[in-house]
């Protein structure tokens, strides 16, 4: 990207003074300059000097720029939360006199710099633009700091990497929180606690759900669409035989039995990734033939695609070394299957796609997470995760 001014060393406001000295004198490219305007601070990654003498904003990411499916011109959906952090050093800018418009840009894990322009819609169907909604959640989080208004946690799959998930998952035990169900989700969870003043387990666990879909149907009737918007009925069943298992029968429950393939090879599959690189480097099996018990690795030697590559391809060597149609694969969750997918159009010339999914569809390569636990099991737990089911059984 060229020369840069690095301005990381030093206390938050040296640095700032700094910043604003030497945008001042146009330096074309700052390295952690810092932004202060009033109560509102930000350290962008990246200030570049643009033609008119302004500056333009720029973060450094480890994921992709945008997210989900790519239009006809390979642009994804941005991402709210980078435009937030974007529309942040914005404002602060445009208050400080070096900026008039609303872009940022994101510099990603694949080197591409993504235009963040906040004047535009946030989607489609959606009136709302990203400025807008950087300025609701800018009152919103001064609410928060001023006490008028609290927002309450709530336990999720997505917590777990979260500094706060340890006070977040302690405030929904000691009140008895609905999220403590599994997959029930804050959004649910707060329909039915200003729908229907339902707000622990306990009273959770009295409701009529019949009764309650009536009441649906009159509020809807009535021209109160949002009432218990976007829960179904079928949903709501399964949560409440959730909270029974977790609350009073406090064992796993069964929907019926399962049963595993008799195969000679039993395969325990797991991978091992850098996601901020996206990068495979270990292949693991952990490989049970009858009372003889082995673990197979493919690891990389070094951080190259080569040696990416090479380890990948030797996994595929071993499982083409297996007597056809007599070993079984286990894995947990569609991460590998999904990231397989990914390697193949990586390397093409290792397997071929219609290879990489024939691998998967086998009946003997199973999910154990979306084709046992989900689909056929319930468990007194609020994660389904495979360590915290791991532990029931003593591991």
């Amino acid at each position: 990207m060229g020369n840069f001014l690095d301005l990381s060393d030093g206390s938050l406001e040296e640095r700032f003074q700094k910043t604003i000295e030497v945008m001042k004198n146009k330096t074309p490219l700052i390295y952690q300059g810092v932004l202060i305007y009033e109560n509102m601070r930000g350290a962008p990654d990246l200030l570049r000097l643009m033609p008119n003498g302004e500056y333009l904003p720029i973060d450094i990411k480890s994921g992709m720029g945008t997210e989900g499916v790519m239009d006809d011109e390979g642009n994804g959906k941005l991402k709210k939360k980078y435009a937030v952090q974007l529309a942040l050093y914005i404002d602060v800018l445009i208050k400080l006199g070096f900026k008039s418009d609303f872009k940022g840009v994101i510099l990603d894990i694949k080197g591409n710099e993504i235009e963040y322009e906040l004047e535009n819609k946030m989607g489609v169907k959606i009136e709302e633009t990203f400025w807008d909604f950087y300025t609701k959640i800018k009152v919103e989080v001064q609410e928060l700091l001023n006490n008028n208004i609290q927002n309450k946690p709530a336990s999720s799959g997505k917590c777990k990497l979260c500094p706060w998930y340890n006070s977040c998952n302690k405030w929904v035990k000691a009140n008895d929180d609905l999220t403590s169900i599994f997959y029930l989700g804050g959004n649910n969870r707060d329909r039915l606690n200003e729908d229907l003043n339902i707000n622990t387990l306990e009273d959770f666990l009295k409701i009529d759900i019949e009764q309650v879909f009536k009441q649906k149907d009159i509020e809807k009737k009535n021209g109160n669409p949002k009432f218990l918007y976007n829960i179904g009925k079928p949903g709501l069943w399964k949560a409440l035989e959730r909270a029974r298992i977790l609350c009073e029968i406090k064992k796993p429950v069964f929907a019926e039995k399962v049963e595993f393939p008799k195969t000679k090879y039993e395969l325990f599959f797991d991978i091992e990734t850098d996601p901020t690189q996206e990068f495979v480097y270990l292949h693991g099996i952990y490989e049970r033939n009858g009372e003889n018990k082995e673990f197979k690795y493919f690891i990389t030697e070094e951080l190259s695609e080569k040696e990416e590559k090479r380890a990948w391809s030797d996994f595929w060597k071993y499982i083409d070394s297996l007597p056809k149609d007599d070993f079984t694969v286990y894995y947990y969750s569609p991460y590998e299957k999904t990231t397989y997918k990914a390697l193949q159009k990586k390397y093409p010339d290792v397997i071929s796609e219609e290879e990489v999914v024939s691998f998967f569809e086998n009946p003997n390569v199973i999910d154990l997470y979306n084709d046992i636990i989900i689909k056929k099991t319930d468990w007194p737990l609020e994660s389904y995760s495979i360590k915290a089911i791991a532990q029931i059984f003593r591991f």
